[in-house]
């Protein structure tokens, strides 16, 4: 009888420590892979910043050409106001992308 009594108390503390040990780990892997989610996320933000920057260039490329083709066919001037404010504010948009700044 003392026997099966001190084989169950080892038993009880083998699951203890099992258990405690499993709880551990679960919890150093589930770090992990909150730490691995973050840093995809980050990379994926600064693909898409990436991207945004490269589509506000081009458009900036593309009103800077309209509005000179358009100056030099002697447009409308409201017509060009409008081109240029258009300009600015991606001329902005860019500056706030390369000063960190978030859209």
């Amino acid at each position: 009888m003392k026997l099966f009594i001190l084989g169950a108390i080892i038993i009880i503390i083998i699951a203890v420590v099992l258990y405690l040990l499993l709880s551990y780990l679960m919890n150093v892997f589930s770090h992990l892979e909150e730490k691995r989610e973050i840093l995809s996320k980050a990379k994926e933000s600064k693909r898409k910043q990436k991207l945004m920057e490269a589509e506000l260039k081009t458009r900036q490329r593309i009103l800077e050409e309209q509005i000179r083709a358009k100056v030099g066919m002697f447009y409308p001037m409201g017509e060009i106001r409008r081109l240029e404010n258009e300009l600015e504010q991606v001329n902005q948009t860019l500056d706030e992308i390369k000063n960190g700044g978030n859209i």
